[in-house]
């Protein structure tokens, strides 16, 4: 497995070396971050609950195909699993965090104010630091199909504002069936800040 996701890897750092060099025939997409939460089940384990938070996203997307590469330098992760009643909670962090979609669909709402995407996708992520050491052992791969809505505000800024995605997912080996929900950091920071301010 560990080989595989090497060679995946390989190629979609060989595909955006490509991309780089055709800019104009490429759209780029970034945000500031995305802060998210989701459920995994496994085969024949607890159900792990996982909290996360995604440090500057950019993706470069083929306007004709819609086909895409994303990746972020730094994802921090925080799963809480119960066993014996006991809440067992594990921080860490993945450093190489690279994804390949299909932009299979993109439609404009409300007089084209707000785009509405549904992508099909695959994701890696390696690199983790987890307990004060860099574990070259642990990866996730991720493959599903994800929706979500962008508020292209600003001409490049068009990531995610909402997203949510499903599929399967296997973490260092073990695999699962998982579903999580994404918004983009901006707009969670607000809404916190904002339900502070009225209680």
């Amino acid at each position: 497995m560990h080989n595989l996701v090497r060679k995946i890897t390989f190629f979609i750092l060989i595909f955006l070396s490509y991309n780089i060099y055709a800019l104009d025939h490429f759209d780029i997409k970034w945000n500031l971050g995305n802060a998210g939460f989701g459920t995994n089940w496994f085969e024949n384990d607890v159900p792990l609950t996982e909290n996360y938070l995604e440090i500057f996203n950019i993706a470069v997307e083929h306007y004709t195909s819609g086909i895409g590469l994303e990746l972020n330098p730094a994802k921090y992760w925080n799963y809480i699993q119960k066993f014996n009643y006991i809440n067992v909670e594990t921080e860490s962090w993945s450093f190489l965090n690279l994804g390949l979609y299909w932009n299979v669909v993109n439609t404009g709402l409300l007089n084209n104010t707000i785009n509405f995407n549904i992508e099909l996708f695959n994701n890696i992520n390696y690199l983790f630091y987890i307990k004060d050491k860099l574990d070259m052992n642990s990866f996730i791969y991720t493959a599903g199909i994800r929706a979500g809505l962008s508020l292209p505000l600003f001409a490049d800024m068009n990531y995610f504002l909402l997203g949510v995605e499903t599929g399967y997912r296997n973490t260092s080996g073990k695999n699962t069936f998982y579903f999580s929900f994404k918004i983009d950091f901006l707009l969670y920071l607000m809404s916190t800040l904002s339900s502070s301010y009225y209680k």
